[in-house]
């Protein structure tokens, strides 16, 4: 997989595979405005991070974990089960502030948590590389390694 990494890719094909409904990628992961918010937002992310730092994040996406990304599980005196990760936007003296995986914003008092523990993995499942080709990883990473700065990402286009 690092072999196709390193590869030159197809960026535009990167962009299909990472809003595609097959991969989910931009269901969690926001690129200029568009996509969910359960992860980290890619808009810089090349900018940001080194190829070699983008292709690790998805071959093992529990090694290096932000501390704004940790994720909680939570269960309620209700019986309520929530996995997700803390909404540093929405912060209560009364709640605990959630955003779910399906990006749905979730307040839970803070008296009614029976259990609260962090994870020790990423809320980035392990293996999604694994349902791809490897020309589509390959066009993934270069997509992603591109993404540099919204401003120079709306001028490409």
């Amino acid at each position: 997989w690092r072999k196709y990494g390193y590869e030159q890719g197809n960026a535009k094909s990167g962009a299909r595979i990472f809003y595609s409904g097959r991969y989910q990628c931009g269901s969690c992961h926001r690129i200029d405005g568009r996509g969910g918010i359960y992860g980290q937002d890619l808009s810089r992310i090349g900018f940001n991070a080194s190829k070699d730092r983008i292709i690790e994040s998805i071959l093992r996406p529990s090694d290096v974990i932000s501390p704004e990304y940790v994720g909680y599980e939570v269960t309620t005196e209700q019986d309520e089960f929530y996995v997700g990760r803390e909404d540093r936007d929405h912060d209560t003296k009364h709640h605990l502030s959630m955003i779910l995986a399906n990006g749905e914003r979730k307040r839970i008092l803070y008296d009614n948590i029976l259990e609260q523990k962090i994870l020790d993995r990423s809320l980035m499942p392990s293996g999604l590389h694994e349902t791809m080709t490897g020309v589509e990883f390959r066009d993934l990473i270069q997509f992603l390694s591109e993404r540099t700065s919204t401003q120079t990402n709306a001028k490409k286009k």
